[in-house]
């Protein structure tokens, strides 16, 4: 017997508990919800997906009030779910309060999976309606994913090959440098046509944790992992928006401190792991 099961995403949570049903597996089920499993899972199978893991597990987690109410319309229980967020090791993040020098070009950072509901084709978007606007920026993607083809086609077809950068995936130590060398941070996510989006964006905490301010679209988690005075939110899908969002803060860096830094007090507030982690072993 273990003293606790965590199974992360629900689908592997069912099947531990059917381990639990048949007397192979024993202890304590904690299941935990990340995102997808609560979107678009169930949409593919017949109503009550997780009936049986409702029943069963000894507690629920989602990572925010977005998805556990989400989860909670599905049918979970209310008495044992719980909201506990993805946290980040903010002594890995040093914090660095954000200035352009004169002439400088403004470096916007996006760190996703190159995925539908990230969004990022309209970062790409947006920063061609900035470059047409004379605004000296470049965009630098860091991330893998099914859609990079499509990126690339896109950039070069915007002709914005000197402005806009996909890395790739990098290593942990590499994306730290990326937000250490960034001015502002972008994740213009979006909803789905399968219901797909961004539950929490841990990548929020992270920029907002290195004193990034942030630009973001307003679905999902989103709202609940940027600090109201760190970034800007504005409609998912909206090119226009975004833009106008990031032009901002361009032309107003002397926000871009005390944004960084009323980021950096929120993350160490609500999603440092020092704090989350030995709630989560509780």
């Amino acid at each position: 017997a273990y003293d606790v099961i965590h199974a992360h995403m629900g689908r592997v949570a069912l099947a531990m508990q059917y381990l639990r049903d048949w007397g192979l597996l024993e202890g304590p089920l904690l299941a935990t919800f990340h995102g997808s499993d609560v979107l678009v899972e169930p949409k593919r199978h017949p109503p009550g997906l997780y009936d049986r893991l409702f029943a069963g597990a000894s507690q629920l987690t989602a990572n925010t009030r977005f998805l556990r109410d989400e989860l909670l319309a599905l049918g979970a229980p209310e008495a044992r779910t719980a909201q506990v967020p993805v946290g980040v090791d903010v002594a890995e993040l040093p914090f660095r309060p954000r200035t352009v020098d004169a002439g400088e070009r403004v470096r916007l950072l996006t760190v996703a999976s190159l995925v539908e509901f990230k969004g990022v084709e309209y970062g790409v978007r947006a920063v061609g309606e900035l470059v047409r606007r004379g605004l000296d920026v470049e965009y630098t993607i860091v991330g893998e994913g099914p859609l990079r083809d499509h990126l690339e086609a896109l950039v070069a077809q915007l002709g914005l090959e000197d402005r806009v950068t996909l890395l790739g995936g990098l290593p942990w130590d590499r994306v730290v440098a990326c937000y250490d060398t960034h001015h502002l941070f972008v994740l213009p996510g979006k909803v789905t046509p399968e219901g797909g989006r961004e539950s929490q964006g841990k990548v929020l905490a992270e920029a907002q944790a290195a004193g990034l301010p942030v630009v973001a679209s307003a679905v999902g988690g989103i709202p609940e992992a940027v600090a109201p005075e760190a970034g800007r939110l504005v409609p998912s899908r909206d090119t226009t928006a975004l833009a106008a969002a990031i032009a901002e803060l361009v032309d107003r860096p002397d926000l871009w401190p005390e944004m960084g830094r009323r980021g950096r007090a929120f993350v160490e507030a609500r999603f440092n792991n020092e704090r989350l982690i030995p709630e989560l072993v509780a």
